[in-house]
């Protein structure tokens, strides 16, 4: 009878974390629509102002051009004045300058606003372009929260009859491959007290607890490469909100490792593994390594004879 891989699943995806929890591990499903939100906002504001400063512009622009117009009829009136006397010249000669100061002033009233026109509008088709990209990628937010609460439900029916789901595939936001178990000819149990350390040289080991399910902690140096302990097939290989980078092996006979924390994955989920295959490297934080029978843990010191 075909066997469909749920161990990975049961220990540690799903069995041990809400579905709310899970949905919630998108990080942009969160702050997309606040962001989206407020980029709208900003981009009307930033297209009324250009409204109303466009039309300062044009009042400006019409403002100068009468001004421009006065100044040039009394410039070309001369010395005109002189026929009515000095003092008709002086006052002539100060509502020229007095004419000259106003222009002066519409024009550069008239630049500014232009400049700050310009500006607006630059700045509002960023915010639309902002605005329409935040959308799209909310979109996909949503479309990704959709698709595992699908998964989620899926999953589900898988754990209550995995036998009618036998050679079925989840693939998405939970990268997991329910196949045949990998027939190996090997069992990991006639291992037991003799399995390698996942890495390699010295490490400091400790107990530790991810979920509820106890396994150890190794340190080691960043860079150091993770190992299979046994032959396996690897039946997730992605990031997870609890355990970070985590790459789970099916080891057959409803055995599976599981190692969390890396700094980088090195394998792809469906991939057959030898043991000593490398599955990924060491990170800042401390491998978290772990071995299951189904959803139950087991003595992990005990299995690895430490």
């Amino acid at each position: 009878m075909r066997r469909v891989v749920l161990g990975s699943l049961a220990l540690c995806l799903v069995g041990s974390m809400p579905a709310a929890a899970q949905l919630s591990s998108d990080p942009f499903a969160a702050i997309a629509p606040h962001e989206a939100a407020t980029l709208r906002v900003e981009r009307e504001r930033a297209e009324a102002e250009v409204g109303a400063l466009e039309r300062q512009h044009a009042t400006a622009r019409q403002r100068l051009r009468g001004r421009v117009r006065a100044l040039y009829r009394l410039r070309r009136a001369g010395a005109l004045p002189l026929s009515e006397g000095f003092d008709a010249l002086l006052r002539h000669q100060s509502r020229v300058q007095r004419l000259e100061r106003l222009v002066g002033r519409d024009a550069r009233a008239f630049r500014t606003i232009g400049r700050r026109v310009r500006s607006l509008r630059d700045e509002a088709e960023r915010l639309a372009a902002e605005q329409e990209r935040a959308e799209r990628e909310l979109a996909a937010a949503r479309a990704r929260q959709e698709s595992q609460a699908h998964q989620l439900a899926v999953i589900s029916e898988m754990i209550e009859d995995p036998a009618a789901w036998s050679g079925a595939s989840v693939g998405g936001g939970f990268g997991l491959r329910l196949s045949d178990p990998p027939s190996l000819g090997y069992r990991l149990s006639d291992h037991r007290g003799a399995l390698p350390l996942p890495v390699g040289g010295s490490a400091e080991v400790r107990d530790a607890e991810r979920e509820g399910g106890a396994g150890l902690e190794m340190t080691t140096r960043t860079g150091v490469s993770v190992r299979a302990v046994g032959p396996g097939r690897v039946s997730y290989a992605a990031r997870h909100p609890a355990y970070g980078n985590l790459v789970i092996v099916d080891h057959g006979d409803g055995h599976y490792t599981i190692y969390g924390g890396l700094g980088a994955i090195g394998v792809e989920s469906g991939t057959e593994v030898a043991q000593g295959s490398a599955l990924g490297a060491i990170g800042p934080q401390p491998l978290f390594f772990q071995i299951r029978r189904g959803t139950r843990p087991l003595p992990t010191r005990q299995w690895l004879g430490i």
